[in-house]
């Protein structure tokens, strides 16, 4: 399989959560401001969601180098590269992570938006 993930991916991902909460936050100016200086304005704000935040920022970090290693390999080698039985099981359980902590950020930013 030819893997597609690219940062430009990562980096969207990112914006998408991060966006959200510094709209929540009423910060201005949102889409004149790089992902990284709209996450140092929630960490200023000290968002209640900012540890959720953090720990799908992770989550999604350890996803993605996932696929980024074996990206590396298919690039090196000119193939399409084939999931072995523990490395699809290491698969589906990041992508388990990911979800979830995107769920709960989800859940959590939802709550916070109704109390706004």
């Amino acid at each position: 399989m030819k893997i597609f993930i690219s940062e430009y991916d990562r980096q969207n991902a990112y914006r998408a959560a991060i966006l959200n909460i510094a709209k929540l936050h009423n910060v201005q100016h949102t889409d004149f401001k790089s992902n990284y200086e709209l996450y140092e304005e929630v960490v200023i704000l000290n968002s209640p969601l900012l540890t959720t935040l953090n720990s799908y920022l992770n989550v999604y970090d350890k996803w993605f180098d996932f696929y980024q290693k074996f990206k590396k390999i298919e690039t090196e080698r000119d193939i399409d590269y084939k999931f072995n039985d523990i490395e699809k099981n290491e698969l589906a359980e990041l992508i388990t992570n990911r979800q979830n902590a995107l769920d709960e950020l989800q859940k959590q930013y939802d709550a916070l938006r109704t109390k706004l």
